[in-house]
């Protein structure tokens, strides 16, 4: 599976960074966010969402971390509402909310071009 291999590629390179910024009130209350309903059913939309407060508070910061928080707002966007959407609107999913901005530079002169190409072309495929 394409997503594994990407993993393990950026798990290998194992690029950290000094540390996660720390995290508003609002992106802190995130991850009391219910992940299941009622029935012990995954609420994707909230999963997504929760998982911005969950990477940086649990793990360590690196590569790795950075692009499932991309990826979370990707699948977030890709399937919340436009009333899910709007909850979060003025509170932008962005790299520099969990990165120092030299953290952004430093970590980015690290990555290898196929690295790059790869995820790229992970994505695509998408």
């Amino acid at each position: 599976m394409a997503t594994d291999k990407n993993k393990t590629e950026l798990n290998i390179l194992d690029i950290k960074f000094n540390k996660w910024k720390e995290l508003s009130e609002f992106y802190k209350n995130l991850i009391n966010i219910e992940d299941y309903d009622k029935n012990n059913k995954i609420i994707e939309t909230n999963h997504f969402i929760r998982q911005h407060a969950n990477i940086p508070c649990n793990d360590k910061p690196c590569l790795t971390k950075i692009i499932q928080i991309a990826l979370n707002s990707g699948q977030f966007l890709g399937s919340a509402t436009i009333n899910d959407i709007n909850k979060y609107k003025n509170n932008k999913l962005k790299i520099s909310t969990y990165m120092y901005k030299k953290d952004i530079k430093t970590i980015s002169k690290d990555i290898p071009e196929q690295i790059i190409i790869n995820i790229k072309k992970y994505l695509d495929e998408q």
